[in-house]
């Protein structure tokens, strides 16, 4: 892996583009650094594949042709790579680790669960990140082997109420369906005392009517999960439908706390350097031919 470029926000996020060939350029992924804007701690936010096999349409990595795993060597090489730039650039201030490292960038963390856990142990052995976090929509076949990593929080995407929303949002047919979802974390977060966060990125006239309120307070049990409603960054437009964030996340989170719910609301850093939730992507776009929008 080398950096090929790199771009700085004014509060000093930074996005790194990393390529793996030169002969081959749409094998590059995209990392960001940024500073956690209420714990005021250093994060870097990476990849694990090259495009994306799950699809998200609110994505622009789900939007490419999925291109395979990252090895462990390349993972580690990206964190080290972006870890080394962040010490020469005194961004880091006077620590000389990450406080997290989160697989919440490119690709589907639970679809390399092999290369990724080789990554952390690497990682907790060069004490790269007091933290380790993944976000996933949930593989069905790769549900038990997310036991065997050592985590410290996982991050589960939601983002929908009934299935049919949920298919349409994220179509891949691997993930779990939203009763197993939670069902798997739940048990998940009782056996290895792990937090547990529930995505839900509100999408205006998709997500965010009465009636999904109060499905998510019927399937979100409020003692095991935190939920994190999330705001919808700039995205390209599909197939000359444009999805636009809803206004009425201050009303769900309102709603959620005084029902009980442990509940927060996610703006991205690094937006204007795309370098946000849902921004990344490779190179050189492969786009995927077709798109089911509701």
């Amino acid at each position: 892996m080398k950096i090929s470029e790199i771009m700085e926000s004014e509060n000093g996020s930074k996005k790194y583009l990393l390529s793996a060939s030169d002969s081959d350029l749409r094998k590059s992924v995209e990392s960001t650094f940024f500073i956690h804007t209420e714990q005021h701690l250093p994060y870097l936010c990476i990849s694990s594949q090259y495009g994306c096999a799950v699809g998200c349409i609110f994505c622009e990595t789900g939007r490419q042709q999925p291109l395979g795993n990252m090895t462990t060597e390349q993972i580690v090489q990206q964190v080290l790579l972006c870890h080394e730039h962040l010490l020469r650039s005194e961004a880091l201030g006077d620590s000389p680790s990450l406080n997290t490292i989160l697989f919440a960038g490119m690709g589907e963390p639970m679809l390399n669960l092999k290369e990724i856990s080789g990554a952390m142990a690497e990682f907790r052995k060069q004490t790269l990140a007091e933290r380790i976090t993944l976000t996933t929509v949930g593989i069905r076949h790769a549900g038990d082997k997310i036991y065997d990593l050592s985590l410290d929080m996982i991050s589960i995407s939601l983002h929908a109420t009934t299935d049919e929303q949920r298919d349409m949002l994220i179509p891949s047919k691997a993930k779990f369906g939203i009763k197993d979802l939670l069902d798997h974390f739940s048990a998940y977060h009782h056996h290895k005392n792990v937090p547990v966060i529930v995505n839900y990125l509100m999408l205006k006239g998709i997500n965010d009517s009465p009636e999904d309120l109060t499905r998510l307070k019927d399937l979100v049990d409020k003692d095991t999960f935190i939920i994190k409603l999330k705001y919808l960054n700039e995205v390209s437009d599909i197939n000359g439908i444009t999805l636009n964030p809803s206004e009425k996340m201050p009303a769900f989170a309102k709603a959620l706390t005084e029902a009980g719910f442990r509940c927060m609301s996610d703006i991205s850093d690094g937006t204007e350097i795309w370098g946000g939730c849902g921004q990344l992507k490779s190179q050189v776009r492969d786009i995927r031919s077709k798109y089911r929008i509701m």
